[in-house]
């Protein structure tokens, strides 16, 4: 009973993807957009939250070849960043975070700046991509809505590039 319902309800997904690529595409958008612009109306627009905290543990970070690229630090209020091959001198340091997604922003100690080596989350080249995925989605999300017709190699080269791009902010923001 429950497997015919199952296997029902998956035919029907199948069948509307098929016959509506770009209503699905539309509708799986739709969410990543919010969330992006969420994402970087926070990062950007809020001022954020400006405290002390000890770092508590850190590890090297390694690129593919072994050689270090930088050192990632977790904090005794469990705030998580990563700096561009740079080792913070002391525990002790003032950061600023995001308010929604406590995203850090700044990094400080009595003797040194660190936030120009940040290159976690938003900071780094990262926030770059995300502006690409955001506006490529954006641009895909109009292009699908409009009545046009569009070419099937149109339709996978949008979902190529999108899911390509949306596979590197995932990656970067699991190994980071």
């Amino acid at each position: 009973m429950i497997e015919e319902f199952l296997e029902k309800q998956v035919l029907g997904i199948i069948h509307f993807t098929k016959k509506n690529p770009k209503k699905v595409f539309v509708i799986i958008s739709i969410p990543l957009i919010i969330l992006s612009t969420i994402n970087f109306l926070d990062f950007y627009l809020t001022s954020g939250e400006e405290m002390s905290d000890e770092i508590t543990s850190f590890r090297r970070l390694k690129n593919i070849k072994g050689h270090s690229r930088g050192f990632k630090y977790v904090t005794k209020r469990n705030l998580k960043f990563a700096l561009e091959d740079k080792y913070v001198q002391g525990n002790k340091i003032k950061l600023k975070h995001t308010l929604l997604f406590k995203t850090v922003t700044s990094i400080k100690t009595e003797k040194r700046d660190y936030s120009k080596y940040l290159i976690s989350n938003l900071n780094g080249v990262i926030k770059y991509f995300h502006l690409v995925f955001l506006i490529s989605l954006g641009v895909s999300v109009y292009i699908f809505s409009s009545k046009k017709q569009i070419t099937n190699n149109t339709y996978l080269n949008i979902w190529i590039f999108n899911s390509f791009i949306l596979f590197i902010l995932l990656y970067s923001l699991i190994s980071n």
